[in-house]
C-alpha cells in the first residue's frame, strides 16, 4: 500500500463543489441518473477514495448527478475502507434523506437480512451500504442505497460490474499503476473514467467536439485523454504527474 497517502486533516478544507460538478456531468453525459462505480484497489490512496465515497453519503440529493452507486473493492482492504468510512462519516453534519423509493428499499433489506452499513442522521438512515447484493435486488435505483462487491481479480472485478443492473456513465478507479486501470477502462462501457481522482473540471473535455475519436489535452493539474474502445467514445482523466506503469 502506498506510504504518500492524504490525510484527513489534508482533505477536510478541501471545496467540494458539488452543485458546479454536477451541472457538468448532467451536460456531459445528459442524464439526470447518471451513476459512478468506484473502484479502489489494495495499493492506492485509500484516504482519498473515503472521502469522495463520504461525499456522495453526506448528502443524497447528490445522487442525481453521478453520485457514487456501487463500489468494488480488492477484499484484503474492505473492512479497513469501511471502518474509515464509518470514521469519517461520524463528524459529518448528514441530510435527511426523505425519498419514498429509498424508505421502502431500506424494508426491502430488512426482509432480505442482507449485511448493510447505516449511515444515520438524528431522523434515521440517510444512506445505506449493502454487502454482496445488486441494485435489481433492491429495486429501480433508489438515492441512498450503494451496493458493495469485494473482489480478488480484475477479471473477477470485470464481472462483477457486468452484474450490476445499473448503467454506469462513469467511473472512479483507484490504483497506483494505471495499466491496471486501463484494463477495466477496455472492458467496461463507461463514457468517463476518472483515475485516482474524482468529480474533476469537465470543461477541457467539453471543449472539444463530441465527434472527435481521439484526443490529449492537460490543464495545469490533470491529464484528459479521449478515444474509441470497442466501439465507444472513453474519456479519462487523472492527476499529472502520477504513475502509468511500474
Amino acid at each position: 500500500m502506498s506510504t504518500n497517502l492524504l490525510t484527513q486533516a489534508m482533505l477536510k478544507d478541501l471545496h467540494y463543489d458539488i452543485t458546479n460538478v454536477c451541472k457538468q456531468i448532467e451536460t456531459f453525459e445528459s442524464s439526470d441518473k447518471a451513476t459512478t462505480v468506484m473502484v479502489l484497489f489494495e495499493h492506492s490512496d485509500i484516504n482519498a477514495a473515503v472521502y469522495h465515497m463520504s461525499k456522495t453519503i453526506e448528502d443524497p440529493e447528490s445522487f442525481r448527478c453521478g453520485a457514487i452507486a456501487t463500489v468494488l473493492i480488492e477484499e484484503c482492504i474492505k473492512d479497513i475502507f469501511k471502518q474509515k468510512l464509518q470514521n469519517v462519516l461520524k463528524t459529518r453534519k448528514l441530510a435527511d434523506n426523505n425519498n419514498a423509493s429509498f424508505v421502502k428499499a431500506v424494508e426491502n433489506l430488512k426482509r432480505l437480512k442482507a449485511n448493510t452499513i447505516n449511515f444515520n442522521n438524528d431522523n434515521g438512515p440517510i444512506a445505506i451500504m449493502v454487502d454482496d447484493f445488486c441494485h435489481e435486488h433492491l429495486g429501480s435505483y433508489v438515492n441512498g442505497i450503494i451496493t458493495l462487491h469485494a473482489f480478488r481479480t480484475n477479471k473477477e472485478c470485470i464481472a462483477l460490474i457486468k452484474k450490476e443492473s445499473l448503467e454506469f456513465a462513469c467511473a472512479t478507479i483507484w490504483h497506483e499503476n494505471h495499466s491496471y486501470a486501463y484494463d477495466l477502462i477496455a472492458a467496461l462501457t463507461c463514457k468517463l473514467f476518472y483515475i485516482n481522482c474524482f468529480r474533476i473540471n469537465l470543461s477541457p473535455l467539453k471543449s472539444k467536439s463530441p465527434t472527435s475519436e481521439s484526443y490529449v489535452t492537460m490543464d495545469e493539474r490533470y491529464h484528459y485523454e479521449t478515444f474509441v474502445s470497442n466501439g465507444v467514445l472513453k474519456s479519462i482523466i487523472f492527476p499529472i504527474g502520477t504513475i502509468f506503469a511500474n
